[in-house]
């Protein structure tokens, strides 16, 4: 039944399937965000079958911390994004420096970037609205600047929770 998908490094344990998760949250972070993006991770349980994509504004030509500060922070599995890897709940994918990140029928596509994109977390919640319409959600915590793609994330049935908040704090549809 299940089409086999590469498994991200540091996810371990994950089990590749044709089933879809409940619910996707993209969260858009700049380096003023990782204190807010702790603080909403830390919150959640790991038994609500949320996935979580993690997009920033990252230099190529530095290495990410990111992986390795947040799994201290959330009972969720946390690894980097990994091309072609089925999105799996109760798992936070990080992108990692000198990428761009999109999503297509549940699985991650990553692709090299020599210079710092200008909108990787656009890029992913377009994408993200599009394939997950309404079974999505984005985040943004403090100091993102990404809006581009708020309008078409709405329009297709997203939600959303700007500067961090946690569940159910300033969410709208």
């Amino acid at each position: 039944m299940g089409s086999q998908s590469p498994t991200a490094p540091g996810i371990a344990g994950m089990q590749q399937d044709d089933s879809r998760v409940a619910l996707v949250v993209g969260v858009g972070a700049s380096a003023g965000g990782l204190e807010p993006l702790q603080q909403l991770l830390q919150h959640v349980p790991a038994t609500q079958g949320l996935t979580f994509v993690v997009v920033q504004h990252l230099d190529p030509r530095h290495p990410s911390m990111l992986v390795e500060l947040l799994v201290r922070r959330t009972a969720l599995a946390v690894g980097e994004a990994v091309d072609g890897v089925r999105l799996e709940p109760e798992h936070v994918y990080v992108i990692a420096p000198g990428t761009l990140l999109t999503i297509e029928q549940g699985v991650l596509h990553v692709t090299a970037s020599q210079q710092a994109p200008s909108l990787p977390i656009d890029e992913f919640l377009q994408s993200l609205a599009e394939d997950q319409g309404g079974a999505c959600g984005w985040s943004f915590a403090v100091g993102s600047r990404s809006r581009r793609h708020r309008r078409t994330a709405r329009d297709q049935g997203a939600w959303r929770t700007d500067n961090g908040a946690g569940p159910g704090d300033r969410t709208t549809r």
